[in-house]
């Protein structure tokens, strides 16, 4: 049997933001909101609090950005996936881990362009297989 640590701060929806346990943190969709419930304008602002937000989560339970096997970005425009793009190239580095990308109507905040969930194994090191 294993035993999940839920990591459930005080935000307005009913799920847990991350969930961890000797193997594995998996961080739910994650926006780039403050702490204050702001959320910059700006698609390449928002890609950047997102992306800083996964990190702070996989930190919190003890695991980095370095252990990430699978990561799915959700944008609502095909516009913003280059920006995705080129701030995953940073973010995760080489060799990067698994990934789909969904382009959708509309994520829960109106506000919101992008959203990121992030499955990170604990002790994964990747390499490529070319």
């Amino acid at each position: 049997m294993s035993t999940w640590k839920m990591f459930n701060p005080p935000v307005p929806h009913p799920f847990s933001m991350s969930a961890s346990n000797d193997e594995w943190v998996l961080v739910s969709g994650v926006g780039g909101h403050h702490s204050d419930g702001s959320i910059a304008e700006d698609p390449e602002a928002q890609v950047k609090d997102a992306l800083e937000a996964v990190a702070a989560l996989l930190a919190q339970a003890g695991s980095s950005v370095e252990e990430i096997v699978w990561f799915k970005p959700y944008v609502t425009s095909r516009e913003v996936l280059p920006i995705v793009d080129a701030a995953l190239r940073d973010f995760v580095g080489s060799p990067a881990p698994a990934s789909a990308a969904m382009t959708i109507t509309e994520l829960a905040d109106p506000r919101m362009v992008v959203e990121f969930e992030a499955w990170a194994h604990r002790g994964a090191t990747r390499e490529s297989s070319l």
